[in-house]
């Protein structure tokens, strides 16, 4: 009755074909499922596809963790690891002669106030005249030579102060460690003014936090070992031991061009080189 009405309909709205023409013209219900099921193929393959957040936050997880470490940026560059055994080697033999060299001049002369009086003289000098060495030390053309005469000044006094502790005047073994400190600058200078220019701006943060954890191993392990050994073989055997130690040091320095790093502007003369730290110490605040 439907269709009769629908038809009754359609051919009084004045329809050139009949109804049961348009019914013909229906797809079948097979058809009609095939007809469905393409349209919903169509349409599932052509979904615009959404992207994958998680994925994108593993792969940018994952280049984090395989991202080079800076302190081992810094341990890849050339002159970096030589620099730094040579340094730390030189800070612990250096280290070494308030224990051993206390020791020793108790030992032979049993003077506590001349083992002082000799500790003093090992350190007291290098402080005084630190800024005019380190002055020197700016304008010099070769870093490398001053660096050796002190590693050799100290194996002097070394061997001098093994030489005259209790077997010559009291007042010559203070004299003679006098002679073992008062070109240190030379050497601590060199360490800490090529280090920036070895690590480079991008590195100098993990450059320092090094650079304070081996003056601080030093600080340690130097009297530790000088007390072990002084026990073992005895005080005078170590201060021989510390000067063959820094033998060693004044030879790796010779050899590695590292030492030689300077600032590109430095000063033009040792009295501005001079000017120029003290009104820097100055206007430091500690």
């Amino acid at each position: 009755l439907s269709l009769r009405q629908r038809g009754g309909r359609s051919e009084a709205a004045g329809s050139r074909r009949p109804a049961a023409v348009r019914r013909d013209r229906a797809p079948p219900p097979a058809q009609r499922s095939q007809s469905y099921r393409g349209v919903r193929y169509h349409i599932i393959a052509w979904r615009r596809p959404v992207p994958n957040t998680l994925r994108q936050d593993e792969d940018v997880a994952l280049s984090d963790l395989t991202a080079e470490s800076p302190f081992r940026q810094l341990w890849r560059r050339p002159q970096y690891p030589g620099f730094l055994f040579t340094v730390l080697l030189s800070r612990i033999s250096a280290s070494m002669f308030n224990t051993a060299g206390v020791l020793l001049v108790l030992t032979r002369t049993h003077s506590a106030p001349l083992a002082g009086v000799t500790a003093a003289a090992g350190v007291v000098p290098a402080a005084l005249c630190g800024p005019l060495l380190g002055a020197w030390l700016d304008v010099a053309r070769r870093r490398r030579v001053l660096i050796v005469l002190d590693q050799l000044l100290s194996v002097a006094g070394l061997l001098a102060v093994v030489a005259l502790a209790g077997h010559a005047p009291n007042w010559t073994v203070p004299a003679v460690a006098v002679l073992y400190s008062v070109t240190r600058p030379f050497s601590q200078g060199s360490f800490f003014s090529a280090l920036a220019d070895i690590a480079g701006a991008e590195l100098l943060d993990q450059a320092s936090t090094i650079e304070a954890t081996s003056l601080n191993l030093a600080l340690i392990v130097g009297p530790a070992l000088a007390g072990a050994l002084a026990g073992v073989v005895g005080a005078a055997e170590t201060v021989e031991l510390q000067a063959a130690l820094t033998i060693v040091v004044a030879g790796l320095v010779a050899v590695n061009p590292a030492f030689e790093a300077r600032p590109v502007d430095r000063p033009d003369s040792v009295r501005h080189a001079l000017r120029t730290g003290m009104r820097e110490i100055g206007r430091a605040h500690v």
